[in-house]
Parts: C-alpha cells; structure tokens; sequence
C-alpha cells in the first residue's frame, strides 16, 4: 500500500500536454468516453490510439480525424481489411508482431507504400534474452530486417546497441546520442 492514487485520464492528458506523446490502448473503455475526454481537452495532438481491427479505427478516425494511431496489422489480410476501410495510413504506427520473420517482408513492403511505419515489439520476446550480446543482436536484426521502430522494455541497450545502423549525418541521430558514460556508470552502481 502507498499513499498514491491512480491517476484519472484527463490527470493524466493534462500532465503530457507539451512534454510527451501518450499512447493509449482501449482495455474496455467505451470508445466514445475516449473521443469525449480527448476532444474536450483538445489532445489529438499528442494522443495516440491503438486499435486493433479496421471498425475501431474508422470510428475514432471519423471522429477525430486529425488522430494518430498505433494498429495492429499482424497479417496481409489484416492490412487489406483496414486498406479496404480507407484507413489513414499516414497517420499510422502499424504494430506488425513481436517476432522478426518471413512474412514482414510483404507487410514491410504494403505499409510503407501507402506511407506508414512498421513497429516491432520486443518486450515478449527479444527483451526476455538472458544474454546482452544476444539480446542487442536481436535489435540491430529488427532494424536490418525492415521495421522503423522498436519497441522495448530496454530503451537504453536499444539505442547503444543501434547507434551504429544511424548514418554520421542522419537528421535523427539527435534521438541517439552517446551512451556510452551512462551504461558505464551504470554498470559501476
């Protein structure tokens, strides 16, 4: 027990207005009680939603159609349904699985030609290595596969393991800088 509450959304909308970009994945909330509390705090700025099927993102999109969103497009024929939907691709993070294989190739190829970004998760899977070496292997493999983004549960080994994917004048080499004295540090403590 701990004398700290959780948080209510719109605490929670109010603490990340110019700091952050909060990605909310729906656990059973209505659907319109999210469109209520981020149109009337005016977020759609800096609120992402994830979805997890065409129907759900079509709703939120004719309703808020300036928001971004994180979809689930696990499959080819999960990106036909949401291509046939007329979702907006180029408001899109397309979470494509949690494992580097075979058929990303062909979403790789679909979601980026209609301008979208492929994300990998690997917090079930890749995260779990016991091995650092292995783990940061698995990172740059991600990359050299295809996918745009990672996601994970060690940002930190994430971006030293990368860092040398980035071109010398890459514009986003800023979102990387040098870990090298913090992992240092860090391992000292």
């Amino acid at each position: 027990m701990t004398g700290f509450r959780i948080p209510t959304l719109e605490a929670v909308i109010e603490w990340a207005r110019g700091k952050t970009i909060l990605n909310l994945d729906n656990k059973g909330v209505p659907p319109e009680m999210y469109v209520a509390i981020i149109k009337r705090m005016k977020a759609e700025a800096f609120v992402m939603l994830t979805v997890h099927n065409p129907e759900e993102a079509m709703y939120y999109f004719n309703e808020m159609p300036s928001i971004t969103f994180s979809a689930h497009v696990l499959t080819k024929e999960a990106f036909e349904a949401y291509d046939q939907a007329g979702f907006p691709w180029k408001q899109t993070i397309a979470y494509i699985g949690p494992n580097i294989k075979p058929e990303n190739q062909e979403l790789y190829r679909l979601i980026h030609s209609q301008g979208a970004t492929c994300m990998i998760s690997a917090a079930p899977t890749y995260d779990k290595l016991q091995n650092i070496d292995e783990r940061r292997q698995s990172y740059i493999d991600v990359f050299n596969d295809g996918a745009d983004i990672l996601e994970s549960d060690f940002p930190i080994d994430v971006a030293d393991a990368v860092q040398s994917l980035m071109p010398a004048k890459s514009k986003k080499k800023k979102f990387l800088p040098s870990l090298k004295k913090t992992n240092a540090s860090a391992s000292k403590t």
